[in-house]
């Protein structure tokens, strides 16, 4: 995720999105249990938000089909905007 930076576009599309919007993402699952305090912060800020975290399969980004392949560990973020 490149030290955070998944964090930093999902923030930043959650800006953009008009209110009524929705914003879906696959997100590295780094940030949902790091300890550090970027992570930390993205969990308390996405906590205050109408969201839900589908973990994805541990290969759903492996194999032929796969656009470019990765053995990195997925989830689905969804936030709805108040």
């Amino acid at each position: 995720d490149r030290q955070g930076a998944d964090i930093d576009h999902v923030r930043h599309a959650h800006e953009l999105l008009s209110v009524g919007g929705r914003l879906v993402s696959v997100m590295c699952k780094g940030p949902f249990f790091r300890s550090d305090a970027k992570s930390r912060e993205f969990r308390e800020w996405l906590d205050g938000l109408d969201h839900d975290v589908e973990e994805l399969p541990e290969d759903a980004f492996q194999g032929i089909d796969a656009f470019r392949q990765t053995g990195v560990q997925t989830c689905l973020v969804t936030i709805n905007k108040a």
